[in-house]
């Protein structure tokens, strides 16, 4: 089951067991629902996350247009190769902050 961790301004997101349809469907409300109660940073942490389709990435594009006005930004932490190498390839490295997962991805 997918985790959302609210701290203050900040939530973390832990996608499980993959940031596919099913969870992405499941994560929105809660996210939206964390940016109305004041979160400007959203960290997506994908470590152990080899899965993403487009509901996910769709996921990740609206939470940036959603707190980027607000002056916010949204992070993806932990990516595999493959799924930092689908985010580069789609560009979104320019608009998401990308950070190496353990094995030096992301």
């Amino acid at each position: 089951m997918s985790v959302i961790e609210q701290r203050e301004n900040a939530v973390r997101v832990r996608p499980e067991p993959g940031l596919v349809a099913s969870v992405a469907e499941d994560l929105k409300p809660r996210l939206l629902e964390a940016v109305r109660a004041g979160a400007v940073e959203v960290v997506f942490d994908l470590a152990g996350i080899d899965q993403i389709d487009s509901l996910g990435i769709g996921l990740l594009i609206a939470t940036h247009n959603t707190v980027t006005p607000k002056g916010g930004r949204v992070r993806v932490v932990g990516t595999s190769p493959e799924v930092a190498r689908l985010l580069r390839s789609m560009r979104l490295d320019r608009h998401l902050a990308l950070e190496p997962g353990p094995d030096g991805s992301g």
